[in-house]
């Protein structure tokens, strides 16, 4: 999963995704930009859940959230940042 974030956070650094699976919580990941002194994070978020999600709500720095739709065997997702909330997923 990708996030793109709002100009000035363009990895969206900061933010917090959930999975959710039939209706259950699953895992939760937070976005780093870097860890440790001269060291860089990927922007990119590998989850895995034994069962396939159904949506994932993202927590923006700054306290906006978003819940997005995943497509059914979707390998990849870019998520755009929406200030409304509303966003569908891009494969």
């Amino acid at each position: 999963m990708r996030l793109q974030g709002p100009s000035g956070n363009p990895s969206g650094a900061g933010a917090v995704l959930q999975w959710v699976a039939r209706g259950r919580s699953g895992p939760v990941c937070e976005i780093h930009a870097g860890s440790d002194y001269w060291s860089q994070d990927s922007a990119v978020v590998v989850m895995h859940s034994p069962d396939a999600p159904d949506r994932v709500r993202i927590r923006w720095p700054g306290g906006g959230t978003q819940e997005v739709s995943v497509p059914i065997q979707a390998r990849e997702i870019v998520v755009p940042y929406r200030p409304d909330g509303l966003a569908a997923p891009r494969p």
